[in-house]
């Protein structure tokens, strides 16, 4: 939904839910708030972009 071109990678790479796993998050965050940065500039308009930074489990295609 970002309009990127698809890759290797974006197939194979993203989160596993398991709250009985100590591997991984076992939630989504884009890095909006990380390192008390926050997207305030871009929604008020002083910055043109966001570096979003999604904290993914790594390759999940084994756990498919």
């Amino acid at each position: 939904m970002l309009g990127l071109p698809r890759t290797k990678a974006g197939q194979i790479v993203g989160w596993v839910y398991d709250p009985e796993s100590p591997k991984g998050d076992n939630y989504i965050d884009f890095g909006l708030y990380a390192d008390n940065l926050s997207y305030s500039d871009y929604v008020n308009g002083f910055d043109q972009a966001i570096l979003l930074d999604f904290n993914v489990d790594g390759n999940i295609w084994e756990l498919m």
